[in-house]
């Protein structure tokens, strides 16, 4: 699979899902390809987002010591308000 068809099939789950989310909520989706955080702290800087929401793998140990969540990163920024979904 080449990156391009992995971008249009991400793009196409994201509109797929934003659409479904559209029923209750004001939904914009980003495909970025660029460091997670990065491109995270730039949308929030061109978009008027009152919450960001991800969700986490939540490792623990010295999985997380060395090797931090991208969660842990941006709760690390104040003037995000996050919420961290752990995943079941």
């Amino acid at each position: 699979m080449t990156r391009e068809f992995e971008l249009a099939d991400l793009r196409r789950r994201l509109a797929d899902l934003a659409q479904w989310l559209r029923t209750d909520l004001d939904v914009q989706t980003i495909v970025a390809d660029t460091a997670p955080t990065d491109a995270i702290l730039d949308a929030t800087e061109s978009l008027p987002a009152d919450l960001i929401v991800l969700v986490t793998h939540a490792h623990t140990g010295l999985s997380s010591f060395y090797d931090l969540s991208i969660g842990q990163r941006l709760l690390r920024h104040p003037n995000l308000t996050l919420l961290l979904i752990r995943e079941a």
